[in-house]
This record gives structure tokens, sequence and C-alpha cells, in this order.
């Protein structure tokens, strides 16, 4: 993944396969906004579709590393997310097959 400049904004790129990211800016986050959306091979994705594959990758390689099932977590995520963007966090991880106890803020440091 690489971050060009397409006109005067600043996009991320995936070099690996043929994507085209929409209105998407990568200093700013896009949980919970429709506006939001990456086309990847024909099949077109929002925020919490994307944040769902990589808790489902995170579990899966989690749970062969113990060897053990996971079905539920503790997420954490910036402390400047809306409601909303909580809500679509939550959201991902139903869709990755976790339960989520809580959501929390990220340290600032």
């Amino acid at each position: 993944m690489k971050i060009k400049k397409v006109g005067d904004k600043p996009m991320v790129i995936h070099t690996k396969q043929k994507a085209k990211l929409h209105t998407h800016e990568p200093k700013q986050a896009a949980m919970g906004k429709e506006m939001f959306s990456v086309d990847i091979l024909g099949k077109t994705y929002n925020a919490t579709d994307l944040s769902a594959i990589l808790l489902q990758k995170l579990k899966e390689e989690a749970e062969q590393q113990i060897g053990e099932k996971i079905d539920a977590a503790v997420i954490t995520v910036p402390a400047y997310f809306t409601h909303k963007e909580r809500a679509a966090t939550i959201e991902a991880g139903k869709r990755a097959g976790l339960e989520v106890i809580a959501i929390i803020n990220e340290p600032k440091g």
C-alpha cells in the first residue's frame, strides 16, 4: 500500500491488486461513514467490512498460536472515535465472529 497525492489530497493506493479508493484520506477515520468505499477485484467494501476482515484474520492467527477458540475480545479505538464509529467497530467485531466485551480508548502517546 502506498500513500500518493491525487490532486491536492493524499490517497491510499493498493499496489498488489487493482483497487480504487473513494473519498478516504489516510489521516481521517472512515469507520461508520457511508462515503468511504473501496473496490477490490470487482467487490465493494466499506470500512466496517474491511475491519471485520482484519479482525477475522487476527482472530484466526491468534487461535492458531494459542491452540484454542477465541470468541470474545476487547477492542481499542482512537479516543476521538464518535459513537457511530464505535458502533461500526462493534459491528465489525460481530461480523468477525467475536463477542465484543468492551471498546476502550487507545492510550495517547
